[in-house]
């Protein structure tokens, strides 16, 4: 009860921080599913873009998040709050994987960054296959989500307030995509545990590419 209040109150805090230097559109928003869990897919080019889909999206998602933050001050207690799930970019474990399976399976949205980190050079973005593994194991719908805007925030809130102008920032949400769906359409097969073990790799790699490039459309 405490935990749910505690959310609520620095969401309300969240957006009118926002909401006092940028200009939020958030597009699509029909797109999220309602009667069911999914999968948050997600561009990343600055700390601020979780509290930023929390606070317009849905204020219970689930960020995998590197395990640094869990050890910053401050930070570290926004991302326990919110139930992140931790995970060692220097030596990865499957555990980190495992979890987010687990929650989605327990109804959870969880949220990614296919990327794998924040990346503002579009020249050196890559997608890693976290986000298919996620979908392929728990047959959860990805919603991929693309963010608009430069929300620098040391730049920009500087920038605002000499100028009194807010910067808008663009969440747009795109068509859900199912991992079965990618595989029936690619390879024509109905039936996905048809497919050789040995080609998982390879199809997993592909529709996190898929997913990346739906992202930045």
């Amino acid at each position: 009860m405490l935990r749910n209040q505690l959310k609520l109150f620095f969401i309300r805090i969240g957006k009118l921080i926002f909401n006092l230097f940028f200009k939020i559109n958030v597009q699509n928003i029909d797109k999220l599913p309602k009667d069911s869990n999914y999968i948050v897919a997600c561009n990343h080019s600055s700390y601020l873009d979780p509290p930023l889909l929390i606070a317009f999206l849905n204020n219970d998602i689930n960020f995998i998040a590197k395990r640094e933050l869990f050890k910053t001050f401050f930070i570290s207690f926004f991302v326990k709050l919110w139930d992140s799930i931790s995970v060692d970019r220097n030596n990865f474990n499957p555990i980190t994987l495992k979890e987010a399976i687990k929650r989605l399976k327990n109804n959870k949205i969880v949220g990614i960054f296919p990327e794998g980190t924040r990346v503002k050079d579009l020249s050196k973005s890559k997608a890693y296959p976290g986000v298919s593994i996620l979908a392929y194991y728990t047959n959860k719908l990805v919603i991929p989500i693309k963010i608009e805007g430069n929300i620098n925030w040391k730049s920009q809130l500087f920038k605002s307030l000499l100028k009194f102008k807010k910067y808008n920032i663009n969440i747009i949400i795109k068509d859900p995509i199912s991992f079965n769906g990618f595989v029936k359409d690619k390879y024509n097969i109905e039936n996905i545990n048809e497919l050789p073990k040995d080609k998982l790799k390879e199809i997993f790699e592909e529709f996190a590419d898929f997913v990346l490039k739906k992202i930045y459309e």
